[in-house]
């Protein structure tokens, strides 16, 4: 039996885009960002939005390697993998993290692929969403309008892809 996922809009398994679930108050939005999303963990006992390295006591740098070791630090079962078409095992899921390292308002990113295939991500106090920057539907985070600019005054460009990862999924992600 083939236990793995060889194309990149399978249903194996892994988190659905579930708006209701998502559906936070003002205080959780505050707790609960892109990282906690793309690892698919409600915050609630936070004082402040997790950040990568934080498990281990480690702060992190804007840059793709050294979030890469954070996030790895944080959760060991993190796999990184090659592109979006690498087969994964089918109790994983797919996460992209992306940077704006550039301007005066450095941050990181995530997103995460859906049971259904596409992906979706939140973005700091707003709800989730399965649209980029343009609000278009994201089939491949590596080839959308990362520029959240032009939104809202957001101020973030994600120009920078780091990666794609494979995520551990047990049904609630406690990783």
């Amino acid at each position: 039996m083939n236990n793995y996922c060889p194309i990149q809009n399978s249903k194996c398994g892994g988190p659905s885009y579930d708006k209701e679930r998502w559906d936070l108050t003002l205080d959780e939005h505050e707790i609960n960002n892109c990282y906690s999303y793309a690892l698919d963990t409600i915050e609630n006992d936070l004082l402040e939005k997790r950040q990568p390295g934080e498990k281990c006591n480690r702060e992190f740098e804007y840059d793709c390697q050294n979030l890469e070791e954070m996030i790895r630090c944080d959760f060991p079962s993190i796999q990184r993998i090659e592109s979006i078409d690498t087969p994964i095992p089918c109790d994983h899921y797919r996460i992209a993290l992306v940077l704006d390292d550039s301007g005066e308002h450095l941050d990181y990113h995530f997103y995460r692929q859906d049971v259904d295939g596409f992906w979706s991500h939140k973005t700091g106090h707003d709800p989730i969403t399965n649209l980029d920057a343009s609000g278009n539907r994201i089939k491949n985070p590596e080839k959308i309008d990362r520029n959240y600019d032009k939104i809202d005054n957001d101020h973030f460009n994600y120009g920078k892809f780091c990666g794609y990862f494979s995520v551990k999924y047990n049904g609630n992600n406690d990783i």
